[in-house]
């Protein structure tokens, strides 16, 4: 959930890290190499950013897609994924505007990876509605079936896939 960014004091730079263990080890391996202000590294060099960092950029990136700006949503996503490599929000969104252009195939791939990457409910649900309805566009109604009642078991009360179930169930 959160990323750990390390820096030194007298270099500058920083790196993010996915956990506060990795980070400690890090400046534990750069207090052997730059001892004179380790101690003020270790404390002054580690900062958590929060998750509702992440979370306020996949809120930004949704409203520009309600708004019908899926390129600029595009672009903050791919900005985050590209900083955040196991960020399953991001490739969530990124397929999922994938979807909406139609590019089933890119699309397919971004909400799988976000599917193993971990999504939270209603995110997955709609990863594998959005799974489901484009195998639905290419007539593969069997796995189509399959993505959706998945989607039914991560959001049960979702119109979207009752109706594309139903209109399954109805096919002769």
């Amino acid at each position: 959930g959160k990323t750990v960014e390390c820096y030194t004091l007298n270099g500058g730079f920083i790196l993010d890290f996915p956990c506060l263990r990795e980070a400690k080890i890090w400046l534990l391996k750069e207090k052997s190499l730059n001892s004179p202000n380790a101690d003020k590294q270790i404390k002054a060099g580690i900062h958590i950013v929060p998750e509702e960092n992440l979370h306020d950029i996949i809120l930004r990136a949704k409203s520009l897609c309600v708004e019908g700006k899926d390129d600029d949503a595009y672009k903050i996503m791919e900005s985050l994924r590209q900083k955040h490599p196991d960020f399953g929000q991001a490739y969530f969104m990124l397929g999922t505007i994938e979807m909406y252009k139609e590019n089933y195939v890119k699309g397919q791939a971004l909400l799988n990876r976000a599917i193993q990457l971990g999504l939270p409910d209603d995110d997955m649900a709609w990863a594998y509605h959005n799974l489901g309805y484009s195998l639905l566009q290419k007539q593969d109604f069997k796995k189509a079936k399959g993505f959706l009642e998945k989607a039914m078991e991560f959001n049960p009360d979702m119109e979207e896939s009752k109706k594309a179930l139903k209109f399954l169930d109805d096919l002769p």
